[in-house]
């Protein structure tokens, strides 16, 4: 569910902010770094507020790569600035299109959708809330 709301947030960041760009995968890649890193994604607001967290507090400039099907000794250098790399081809930027802008577009919007959800969590009223987690996730969202 934490990955379809991160697509649901993505889509509505393309359709509100020109030029940005968060392809699925890469929503996926991050998503699975943070997991296998332990987070627990029953909680959907805490998760959410992770997965926003790793990527203001990272601005995208860490390498994301998996052992499962390499070893990490395997995978190149990149000179791309956002390196998200393939989990079954270690050869395989999924993120080499990404420039320091599109990169600067996620993290600004990441901050953004992560102090909304801190302000949502800390709302004294339902309607409150509803406003800062509408801020998220469109005027249409509802709880």
């Amino acid at each position: 569910q934490v990955v379809r709301l991160v697509k649901f947030w993505a889509r509505i960041m393309k359709a509100e902010h020109d030029g940005f760009r968060f392809k699925s995968f890469m929503i996926e890649m991050i998503l699975s770094k943070l997991s296998d890193q332990g987070l627990d994604f029953s909680y959907y607001p805490e998760a959410l507020q992770h997965f926003f967290t790793y990527i203001a507090r990272s601005g995208l400039r860490e390498r994301i790569a998996f052992a499962d099907y390499y070893p990490a000794s395997k995978i190149g250098a990149f000179s791309e600035p956002v390196q998200i790399i393939d989990p079954v081809n270690e050869k395989n930027n999924v993120a080499r299109l990404y420039t320091t802008a599109n990169a600067k577009l996620i993290v600004d919007a990441a901050l953004d959708a992560g102090d909304a959800i801190d302000a949502a969590l800390a709302a004294p009223t339902k309607q409150e809330t509803l406003h800062y987690w509408r801020r998220v996730f469109g005027p249409s969202f509802q709880v």
